[in-house]
């Protein structure tokens, strides 16, 4: 029981550290995307 609980909290930071890495790099490429000159 005390190890099922451990692996969930461990899996729910893991999945936090995750989805806050993906948002941090989705927002640095969209900046980019938005100040980057256009070259088509």
């Amino acid at each position: 029981m005390i190890i099922g609980y451990a692996l969930f909290m461990v899996g729910l930071a893991l999945g936090l550290i995750l989805g806050l890495i993906y948002t941090l790099l989705s927002w640095i490429v969209f900046m980019y995307m938005m100040t980057a000159e256009p070259e088509l």
